[in-house]
């Protein structure tokens, strides 16, 4: 793999990791604490998640968008290839959780979806900032 890919993992994992805190455990953490109930983990009567699997997770996930971006950014399509990915990267996951957890309910499948969307919209558009200059995609 050459060094661009690495790079782009990084950042890809970083902004992963933001935007996962950001919209799980702040934004929408009110949505969650009702949805989940007694299936989240809660403190102080917060969201209060284990960062260090979240970040585990993201680290995966990360590869899985360096990687799919990467192999697909010949086409010059990061946005909507980004959007496939986050489909594809998450979407399954919320969909076992509500086949598996009695308190994973339908709207929480839904919203985690959406989640899946707007993660690959944000990363879609990393990898297009990240290839701005090049007439090529440099990670092709």
């Amino acid at each position: 793999m050459k060094r661009e890919f690495y790079k782009c993992w990084l950042l890809s994992l970083i902004l992963l990791f933001v935007v996962d805190v950001l919209w799980h455990a702040l934004i929408f953490a009110g949505f969650y604490l009702e949805t989940m109930g007694d299936v989240v983990r809660v403190g102080s009567g917060r969201v209060a998640p284990m960062l260090q699997f979240i970040a585990l997770g993201d680290v995966i996930a990360s590869f899985g968008y360096a990687y799919f971006l990467a192999a697909t950014c010949a086409n010059g399509r990061f946005v909507m290839n980004g959007v496939l990915a986050g489909f594809v990267i998450h979407a399954p996951f919320t969909l076992w959780n509500y086949a598996l957890i009695p308190g994973w309910d339908g709207s929480l499948a839904a919203f985690d979806t959406v989640y899946a969307v707007v993660q690959g919209v944000i990363q879609g558009f990393l990898f297009q900032w990240m290839n701005r200059s090049a007439e090529k995609p440099r990670l092709a």
